[in-house]
């Protein structure tokens, strides 16, 4: 939310703002497009812990890489 904020004040001074997301089941990519930006989503992968030699145990869970 701090970065739609951010993203909002950016945009009324003139600035173009998209995001780039990792796709995963708590996302906002409504609520984010409703505010007229656009969302460029990144794909899951296939296997978040086997295939990242820098896994990070705190993001992983929850964002599926």
């Amino acid at each position: 939310m701090r970065c739609l904020t951010f993203a909002g004040d950016l945009r009324d001074r003139g600035t173009s703002v998209s995001f780039i997301c990792r796709e995963h089941d708590r996302y906002l990519y409504d609520h984010i497009e409703g505010q007229e930006f656009i969302v460029r989503r990144l794909r899951k992968g296939a296997d978040p812990i086997s295939l990242s030699p820098a896994f990070n145990p705190y993001y992983g869970p929850w964002l599926g890489v």
